[in-house]
């Protein structure tokens, strides 16, 4: 791709973020809680806009943002069952990707403490012994491994494998 092609690519994906945003500010100033999964989904494809831009403190922002609006709906009596699963399902995304932001910028350890409420959200979601659960285990578990951290990864591993 040439540099001029690049920078038009760029120039129309920054117009594209700048719309979205423009749309969960107009349905973040509503009070419908329906409006609040909405608005942490498009801060979610905005954060990661960003981190395919590689421009991981403005995705992080994004992502803090899409964490608020959904942890609002999870925490809300009135909010539906599926509404939470949906929610819940929502922030275990989040979280996995800022770990994966967190990783990227050498932040091992805020990474894996996301990972850690990522796989906390799976369990309440699936239950400690379903195969989503145990998956996330050995994410977590292969994640102390290619930082070293052999016991741990060791820990982690044996909660899914008792010896």
């Amino acid at each position: 791709m040439s540099q001029g092609n690049l920078k038009n690519a760029i120039n129309t994906f920054n117009k594209g973020v700048e719309i979205i945003e423009k749309n969960v500010m107009l349905t973040s100033q509503k009070d419908i809680h329906e409006l609040f999964s909405l608005s942490g989904y498009l801060h979610l494809n905005i954060a990661t806009a960003y981190r395919t831009q590689e421009d991981y403190e403005k995705a992080l922002d994004h992502y803090d943002v899409a964490y608020g609006y959904v942890s609002s709906v999870l925490s809300d009596a009135k909010s539906e069952k599926t509404g939470k699963k949906s929610a819940g399902l929502l922030r275990v995304d989040i979280l996995q990707q800022m770990a994966q932001v967190y990783l990227k910028q050498k932040n091992f350890d805020k990474g894996l403490q996301k990972m850690k409420e990522a796989l906390q959200d799976v369990v309440k979601l699936y239950g400690a012994k379903s195969e989503t659960t145990r998956d996330m285990y050995i994410t977590l578990g292969n994640m102390n491994m290619e930082l070293a951290r052999y016991d741990e990864a060791g820990n982690i591993f044996n909660q899914v494998c008792p010896a």
